[in-house]
């Protein structure tokens, strides 16, 4: 199980609808057909890096769209991925490496850049062997938090919880539910990112 397959099954099935929405982003407005290609580019950019499935990987990306698309790709080749908002957080884990959209020091051995070229790359669908199917129980993120306490923490989320979070969504919404439970939602993305899958 892996709490993304769900996107790649409407980028198969309706390929010229809408899958992200960025207003007054670089990309903006991007179908599920283009989704799959961007995903595919970033996927073979973080391959060729030699990042591994189990890797942590911390995101520091401006951009919601790309910052979307690179957690979307590390999703989906196994890789825990971490975001932060803020660079001077304390984690209190190893993290394998940091993508970046700016050069910052903090204290991993491997800090890669990334700019546009990871979203226009070349036009090759990813293999099926990298694609990394993982066991409900396995960890597909990690939230950072302050909580109550005002303590930097950290909590581990699984493609079990996360799908329990999505299905959830019909406590909230109701009926209206059937139309966006295949919703992904992230803490720590920006608020003017809309994700309709």
């Amino acid at each position: 199980m892996n709490v993304v397959e769900p996107i790649f099954v409407q980028c198969r099935d309706k390929p010229a609808e809408l899958a992200l929405c960025a207003p007054g982003t670089n990309l903006n407005l991007v179908s599920y057909a283009r989704l799959a290609r961007l995903v595919d580019s970033v996927c073979w950019r973080v391959i060729s890096a030699g990042l591994a499935p189990g890797n942590r990987v911390a995101v520091f990306i401006q951009d919601p769209l790309i910052h979307a698309l690179i957690l979307i790709a590390l999703m989906r080749l196994g890789i825990v991925s971490v975001s932060g908002k803020n660079r001077g957080f304390f984690w209190p884990f190893e993290v394998n490496a940091v993508i970046a959209d700016t050069a910052f020091a903090y204290r991993t051995h491997r800090t890669i850049l990334t700019d546009a070229s990871w979203v226009s790359g070349e036009d090759r669908p990813l293999a099926n062997e990298h694609i990394h199917r993982g066991s409900p129980d396995e960890v597909c993120r990690i939230i950072l938090t302050s909580g109550t306490t005002g303590e930097d923490k950290a909590v581990e989320v699984t493609n079990r919880m996360m799908a329990a979070r999505i299905e959830r969504q019909y406590m909230f919404f109701g009926p209206q539910a059937g139309f966006c439970s295949r919703t992904y939602v992230d803490l720590g993305w920006q608020p003017h990112l809309v994700f309709n899958c």
